[in-house]
């Protein structure tokens, strides 16, 4: 088992460590330790009539994600709004276990306080469900995403049998990201299935608001609902995208805040996507005097051209 622990950690550590810091311009990243800024999450709740009501105060602990009252959940759910960080925050959470595997890493900082919370896993395996269309089952997953990228053709049939043994004996974390780019096949169950059997298992899972509105989702399935509402220090943000982007000092973080300000942009700098394509929109020298719809309107363009391999306008 330990063998298999270090190859994930070696999985995560090799492909899971950059973030994209362009939008408009694919391929182009950097590591996520270096880009990454903790984002405002906090608990919502599920009232006796049904309704649910997000707190005001934001989480700043592992624990308060993934127990509740001190007993480990089964499911917690972490919705947002697109582009508001859900697939880095889920990253970030694998690259930390990792640290906390290897008894801390000085290069990544922790997302919250308490990063020993972490050690009581002895294994995380991190999903996308995107990838996983037509499967249903989470061990399926884990196999065709995680042990046919680390083991050889020969060693993949025990390492299968191996999982099992793994998710029925230890602590664990499944983290499973996109749950709206997903759909049972039979179109029986709303979240990807999981054995009874694997009492030591939590799902993590993110989601967008409408996916989680979903009927079918009872709220006798959710242990916890968390929702990512914006980035905590939006400038930091900025400065690190903005060093990331240049070679040379051109350009400041101080200009581009005021760039924002003065043009009453700051609906964007809480979102993270929005916020990387506005920087990426500064960087370039297309500067916009006008609307908030002409932002949108230039932005739109950008997107179009580079969907499609022959530049062009509307």
């Amino acid at each position: 088992m330990s063998e298999f622990r270090g190859d994930l950690i070696r999985l995560y550590t090799t492909t899971k460590n950059t973030v994209s810091v362009s939008p408009l311009r694919e391929g182009y990243d950097k590591p996520i330790c270096d880009i990454f800024v903790s984002p405002k999450l906090c608990h919502v709740t599920i009232e006796k009539d049904g309704s649910r009501k997000k707190t005001d105060n934001a989480i700043k602990q592992y624990r308060y994600t993934l127990f509740n009252d001190e007993k480990l959940s089964s499911r917690v759910f972490i919705q947002g709004d697109p582009g508001m960080g859900k697939t880095t925050f889920l990253t970030k959470h694998a690259l930390r276990w990792c640290d906390a595997a290897l008894l801390n890493n000085p290069d990544h900082k922790a997302t919250f306080d308490d990063a020993d919370t972490l050690n009581e896993f002895q294994f995380l395996f991190h999903i996308s469900l995107r990838d996983a269309i037509g499967q249903r089952e989470v061990t399926k997953m884990i196999k065709t995403q995680i042990i046919d990228m680390i083991c050889v053709v020969d060693k993949r049939k025990m390492t299968s049998k191996l999982l099992n043994q793994i998710l029925e004996r230890e602590t664990c974390i499944v983290s499973m990201d996109g749950l709206n780019e997903w759909a049972d096949p039979l179109n029986k169950y709303t979240v990807p299935v999981m054995a009874y059997s694997y009492t030591k298992c939590l799902l993590l899972i993110t989601a967008r608001p409408w996916k989680m509105a979903d009927e079918r989702l009872k709220d006798s399935e959710i242990d916890i609902l968390l929702e990512i509402e914006w980035i905590a220090d939006p400038e930091k943000l900025s400065k690190q995208l903005i060093l990331s982007l240049q070679s040379s000092n051109q350009k400041t973080p101080i200009e581009f805040i005021e760039y924002v300000r003065t043009r009453q942009l700051m609906p964007f700098p809480t979102s993270p996507w929005l916020q990387t394509m506005l920087v990426s929109l500064w960087m370039n020298n297309k500067d916009c005097n006008g609307s908030l719809c002409e932002i949108n309107c230039i932005l739109l363009d950008l997107l179009f051209k580079k969907a499609n391999a022959r530049a062009s306008s509307f």
